[in-house]
């Protein structure tokens, strides 16, 4: 069979993206006795595309259906990166549709295997996928070769291959995509500039060349530069969900929330659960002043995505701002009740009952959510903060101290010292604190607390050195200065008070 081979199998390397270990393990199996020897195996697409990212690929066999990245999502990453979007991808299905074998062929895969399938009918294929890439033109076989740098980190003699490349083609807007990236990756980013935008003069359809020219904007903190470039690249190729999304995410930092939706609401075409774009919607709408829209979009993160809290808690944050307390405490009381599994929606609804000082109603929740997990911090630390504010201190330093049990963390531990030293027990203070420094001995909140008990029980000495070191470290300079001014004092006066006669 080797002399069917117009390439080198020991020179290349294969990824096997499948999410059946049986099944990839086979396909290994069957390019390993086919000769080649540099096989990466991906256990789904999320994990393909961070070693894209890395290195140079040659052949790709990919599953449509897996978890996480689907083939689709590894197929659209590969067509619209930046550098070597050619690589050739066989796709290898079991589930796939007459009309998604059509759309994985629109989106650039070679071929196509239906499972179960024959050794023979994957060598047959693999052979003639790389057959094809591996007799290109003059001009392709140098691209290539550049690209191929490019991916390894090898920039200077990339750059000499694309100048190859435009030796053959003056014209090739890749070759010219080519060059601007590895002359950005040089630090010549102007020269960068400047190249893509003649490339762009000469060929004003190719979108890529005003995707390079918004990435070097959004690198060097031009973005109003970058948006424009960005437009003209979607007015091209729309169909860049992450793109969109990315523009999106920039216009909503210039202030134009209304412009950022538009580019969100493309993005929700191709996918209508896309989280990031649901939260960019949420997010916009809020930005421009319509928050029923925008507990719209936060409440759909949440159909789609349960475990989303930031939906949530980006909601009740919008709502207090707004003066709209009421529509928040309905929004998680229905989350509560549809959903009463969801714990993170009846911890938000605690916090913004601390928030709006109804303490009793944030007790009543927090209890509600200790009957149910008598560990959960959340509400442990809610009931603890009320108890402080009601000057219950014994109250609180029980809780306290099972906060610390749950979670033995400097801060717990500082809270419990705190709370001693309140209380006036000083010796049980120390010996808090000095847990939490056992933690951290240089946390400044620690040492703070601990000069405040030596203070207390009359360790000028200590308790001014502390106060010092607590300064150093980051605690209110001015305060702890002070603080230990008047410690220095007070020994300074013990020495100088007059003693009683014997």
């Amino acid at each position: 069979m080797s002399n069917e081979f117009l390439f080198n199998p020991a020179s290349l390397t294969i990824m096997i993206v499948d999410d059946h270990d049986p099944i990839r393990k086979g396909i290994k199996r069957i390019v390993a006795a086919m000769g080649f020897t540099e096989i990466i195996e991906c256990f789904d697409g999320e994990e393909a595309l961070k070693i894209l990212n890395k290195r140079p690929i040659d052949l790709m066999i990919l599953d449509l259906y897996m978890r996480h990245y689907s083939g689709f999502d590894v197929l659209e990453h590969i067509r619209n990166r930046a550098i070597a979007a050619d690589i050739p991808v066989i796709v290898v299905t079991g589930e796939a549709s007459k009309e998604e074998i059509v759309k994985a062929a629109d989106m650039g895969a070679e071929d196509y295997l239906l499972k179960p399938f024959q050794a023979n009918d994957l060598e047959k294929k693999v052979i003639r996928t790389l057959n094809k890439y591996y007799s290109p033109t003059p001009l392709l076989k140098t691209l290539r070769k550049a690209e191929r740098l490019y991916l390894e980190d090898n920039y200077g003699d990339a750059l000499k291959g694309f100048d190859a490349a435009l030796a053959l083609d003056a014209l090739s807007a890749r070759a010219v995509h080519g060059k601007s990236l590895s002359l950005d990756k040089l630090n010549r980013h102007e020269e960068a500039i400047a190249t893509l935008s003649e490339s762009i003069k000469n060929n004003s359809s190719y979108h890529k060349s005003f995707g390079a020219i918004a990435d070097i904007f959004i690198k060097h903190n031009r973005p109003v530069e970058a948006i424009d470039a960005m437009q003209h690249e979607l007015e091209i190729n729309p169909k860049q969900p992450n793109r969109q999304i990315h523009i999106a995410k920039l216009l909503l930092k210039e202030g134009q929330p209304m412009e950022a939706v538009a580019h969100y609401r493309v993005a929700l075409q191709e996918n209508a659960k896309h989280l990031e774009a649901l939260m960019g919607m949420g997010h916009a709408y809020a930005s421009a002043g319509n928050l029923d829209k925008a507990l719209y979009y936060f409440k759909r993160v949440r159909r789609y995505h349960p475990t989303a809290t930031k939906a949530l808690e980006s909601a009740m944050r919008y709502a207090l701002a707004a003066n709209e307390a009421r529509k928040i405490e309905l929004l998680l009381k229905d989350e509560r009740t549809a959903h009463p599994d969801r714990l993170d929606a009846v911890i938000l609804l605690a916090i913004f009952y601390v928030k709006q000082a109804r303490d009793d109603e944030a007790l009543a929740v927090a209890d509600e959510l200790l009957a149910v997990d008598p560990n959960l911090l959340h509400a442990l630390r809610i009931r603890a903060s009320i108890m402080v504010k009601r000057k219950d201190m014994t109250g609180a330093l029980a809780v306290l101290e099972r906060i610390a049990i749950v979670a033995p963390t400097v801060d717990a531990f500082n809270n419990i010292g705190e709370t001693f030293i309140a209380l006036g027990q000083i010796a049980e203070a120390i010996q808090a604190l000095g847990k939490a420094l056992s933690h951290d001995g240089m946390n400044a909140q620690s040492i703070l607390l601990l000069a405040q008990a030596y203070a207390k029980s009359n360790q000028w000495v200590k308790a001014a050195l502390l106060y010092r070191r607590a300064g150093q470290l980051g605690a209110p300079a001015e305060k702890c200065a002070t603080e230990a001014h008047q410690c220095t004092q007070e020994v300074m006066n013990r020495r100088h008070r007059p003693r009683l006669a014997s």
